[in-house]
């Protein structure tokens, strides 16, 4: 299935593209600990999955309270990547997952 191409002015968006670069941006945001590049992206209809707990949240101000956590878990960068992309989109509508593997350094419990 071909992806809808919109416009955004005069330049054509291509729906795939269009979650391709948010899934890049989220992966240097993770990268960079930058909680702020996350919350600048707002919505009530993301479904998040996790493999720390809650392990799914709905809305993004959910998933960017657990992030902020997450990153004070490590002490130093964060390294952060996405393999096996699989995008569906069309139109108005766009579904896309991914594997992800995270690395760094844990900070010790006291």
């Amino acid at each position: 299935m071909a992806a809808a191409v919109r416009t955004n002015g005069d330049t054509p968006v291509n729906a795939d593209q269009e979650l391709q670069d948010l899934v890049d941006e989220r992966v240097r945001a993770v990268q960079m600990k930058d909680v702020t590049a996350i919350r600048a992206r707002p919505a009530d209809d993301v479904i998040t999955f996790d493999v720390l707990p809650p392990l799914n949240s709905r809305g993004s101000a959910g998933a960017v309270d657990h992030m902020q956590n997450w990153f004070d878990g490590y002490d130093g960068p964060i390294d952060f990547s996405v393999h096996d992309v699989n995008i569906t989109a069309e139109e108005t509508i766009g579904f896309c997952s991914f594997l992800y593997h995270v690395g760094g350094t844990l900070k010790r419990r006291r």
